[in-house]
């Protein structure tokens, strides 16, 4: 049956700014079987379509079989947290995010990783490296404080012209979390973000590890909204093993 309320792939082309027709004419479908699946109104699928559609997304089988899937696309139900940290963790790599999202980053704002100081061929090796001392854009990258600020952050996100392979970068936000115990959630500043992408070019398409982010908010994660919108204090991130 139809879905009253967007899909994940719905949503994945929202976000993304990707019409049904684009959409279906790269994966070499019809309009109709893409609209269909995003409405979620199909008895059945072609398997090749649907891998076609993991494939190019980085989303999974059971987002794209089930409405409102259990194990992933979980969100808080805060409205404000919901739909600012998806759209600025898809926006990371334009040039404008600093000035856009900063409403939502304390003055005080931290990013770090245990992956600032691993050499970039135990991570993605081929597509990108973020190590300490390496550059992007022609910046030598300096984890030598232990964090970067905000500016840096996004600077470093930016997509490095002196890479002679430039992709497009396709971001889901499987699932975000407030942290702590059930008792805890009206008190909780920790939110939990789980990130897939794949970054794509012409014939060519990577699926990037899953990436696990702790935010710590100045404020319970409970009381954001419009008016008092969530301000971003930590930004800690590590990449999860690929079980591919």
């Amino acid at each position: 049956m139809p879905q009253t309320k967007p899909t994940p792939l719905s949503e994945w082309l929202h976000l993304h700014s990707v019409s049904i027709s684009d959409f279906a004419k790269e994966i070499g479908v019809t309009r109709q079987t893409i609209a269909r699946i995003a409405r979620h109104d199909f008895e059945k699928v072609d398997v090749q379509t649907m891998q076609a559609i993991v494939n190019r997304t980085g989303m999974t089988w059971e987002s794209l079989c089930h409405g409102e899937p259990e194990n992933s696309n979980r969100r808080t139900g805060i409205p404000i947290i919901d739909y600012v940290i998806p759209n600025l963790i898809r926006d990371l790599s334009l040039q404008d995010t600093v000035q856009r999202y900063r409403k939502y980053i304390s003055p005080h704002f931290t990013c770090s990783s245990p992956h600032y100081f691993q050499p970039a061929p135990g991570r993605i090796g081929e597509l990108w490296g973020i190590e300490h001392g390496g550059t992007i854009n022609g910046e030598v990258i300096d984890y030598s404080r232990g964090f970067i600020d905000w500016e840096t952050m996004c600077r470093y996100n930016l997509p490095d012209m002196d890479q002679a392979q430039q992709y497009e970068r396709y971001t889901t936000v499987e699932s975000i979390d407030i942290v702590g115990k059930p008792g805890d959630r009206d008190t909780s500043k920790e939110l939990l973000v789980v990130t897939k992408s794949v970054w794509h070019r012409p014939n060519q398409t990577y699926n990037m590890p899953q990436t696990l982010c702790r935010l710590t908010l100045e404020n319970p994660a409970v009381t954001a909204s419009k008016e008092t919108p969530p301000r971003i204090v930590s930004w800690w991130w590590i990449e999860l093993p690929s079980s591919t």
